[in-house]
């Protein structure tokens, strides 16, 4: 797992969301009626991308409890899960649309586009079948505009 500014992020809101939970955080009333369903497929969605980069669970210290054995593990470099991630983001592309916006709150439906957009960033580095593009990278330095 490259540590970059995207990845970073991406990580760290993934623990954010982890961490809130962990320490027993009250979640915020739901704004709108599909908020909180959405939000419990993003929490799902977090403990996938925590495992699947063990190194990052560690950096920000969230290798404790139930993720404690993530310690002693490294990412999956392999073309098998460079394949495993191109379904997780088509599936999770599928799986969004299950969410309608119009159920959403404002945020909700700001965090579901950002998803999606990571999703398809993912899905869309399918055709280069060399290196690591997965969804982690696909959202690393090396896909931005600016590069």
């Amino acid at each position: 797992m490259s540590l970059d500014r995207r990845s970073l992020l991406l990580t760290a809101a993934a623990a954010g969301l982890v961490a809130a939970k962990a320490k027993g955080a009250a979640p915020k009333a739901a704004g709108a009626p599909g908020d909180a369903a959405i939000n419990r497929y993003f929490d799902g969605l977090s403990e996938q991308i925590l495992a699947a980069g063990p190194e990052g669970a560690t950096s920000y210290g969230l290798d404790t409890g139930a993720r404690v054995a993530l310690k002693s593990k490294l990412s999956d470099a392999s073309m098998a899960h460079v394949a495993a991630d191109r379904a997780l983001c088509r599936t999770g592309l599928t799986k969004l649309e299950a969410f309608p916006d119009a159920g959403l709150s404002a945020a909700a439906r700001l965090n579901k586009a950002v998803v999606k957009y990571a999703f398809e960033l993912g899905r869309d580095a399918a055709p280069f079948d060399y290196g690591d593009n997965t969804l982690n990278s696909a959202m690393s330095e090396a896909a931005s505009p600016m590069s």
